[in-house]
């Protein structure tokens, strides 16, 4: 999966968290993060399938200041728990 986000505010944003609710038929042991645009920190609460990334001191630019250096990523993978039976369509 990929999140995108970007700074369209009028100010740089210095701190960011991004907050994702995963559908509760995704296995969260298999929750892999695989790059981030920048450096972050990540709590997940597998009871609440929450994942959230703190981006401590991002110092992102506004889209109006810099264009594409006002944007970021994060990029992982989750598998789905296994729900179908064989056979099952």
């Amino acid at each position: 999966y990929l999140i995108r986000f970007q700074n369209t505010g009028n100010q740089t944003a210095l701190d960011v968290v991004v907050c994702d609710t995963l559908d509760p038929r995704f296995d969260m042991e298999s929750f892999q993060m695989i790059v981030a645009s920048h450096p972050y920190q990540i709590l997940r609460d597998e009871s609440s399938n929450i994942v959230r990334w703190f981006f401590d001191d991002i110092n992102l630019p506004t889209l109006a200041e810099s264009g594409g250096a006002s944007i970021g990523f994060i990029m992982f993978t989750v598998r789905p728990k296994p729900f179908l039976a064989p056979g099952q369509v």
